[in-house]
């Protein structure tokens, strides 16, 4: 690796270094930084030389027993006073709080309306509801969110208002779920748990949550 690799900010101080980048408080992950997008471009604009590609790692770590564990890396959002993580490949961004517009007629209450975000119209849905974190419809109207989380899946974006972001994670194993979450309504999208920073994080399923929530379509 040559020095110019080495001392891109984001391999430094930024998602794939010490996560210090003040930066990274608001746009939560390189990937969605100018500085970012802009070596990118630059990147694939830029010939390559034969001799330089074998020199591209693959992104594994190993673990104590010398055997390859695949990284991943998650959201790590808070609803209520529960952690809870979703993959970064399917998060698109995320967004400051605004109205929500209901939908007339709906009894869905896991659906709560739409939104517009840059320009374009996306439906927003509950996953206090979803997952039993409220029950109560009126606590769920007095709601003041925190951020909007906006995910990519099968071509669509959905949006997912969040009490609070505690940044990007990774994580190399999963914890099962506790046996307390085996009788609540969160059990079927909990992958398995990890400690971050001190906190007690569930990974949510995200082909599961999807497929729930694909009916409830507006």
């Amino acid at each position: 690796m040559n020095r110019t690799q080495r001392d891109h900010c984001w391999s430094r101080i930024g998602s794939y270094g010490d996560n210090s980048c003040p930066l990274l408080q608001a746009v939560i992950h390189c990937h969605n930084c100018s500085v970012y997008s802009r070596a990118a471009s630059s990147f694939f604009h830029k010939e390559i030389s034969a001799e330089n590609r074998p020199e591209w790692p693959e992104q594994h770590s190993f673990d104590q027993d010398g055997e390859r564990v695949d990284r991943a890396s998650c959201l790590v959002f808070q609803l209520g006073e529960q952690c809870f993580g979703l993959s970064t490949r399917v998060l698109n961004r995320v967004a400051p709080a605004r109205r929500i517009h209901a939908i007339p007629h709906r009894r869905d209450h896991v659906t709560l309306g739409l939104v517009n975000i840059g320009g374009q119209v996306h439906p927003v849905f509950s996953l206090h509801l979803l997952l039993g974190i409220l029950i109560d419809l009126e606590q769920l109207e007095q709601q003041d969110y925190a951020r909007f989380m906006v995910v990519d899946w099968q071509g669509k974006e959905w949006v997912f208002p969040v009490d609070g972001l505690k940044g990007i994670a990774d994580y190399f194993t999963l914890a099962p779920a506790p046996a307390a979450v085996n009788s609540d309504p969160r059990r079927p999208f909990v992958l398995g748990t990890f400690n971050h920073d001190g906190r007690h994080v569930s990974l949510l399923d995200q082909t599961k949550l999807f497929e729930k929530l694909q009916n409830r379509l507006p």
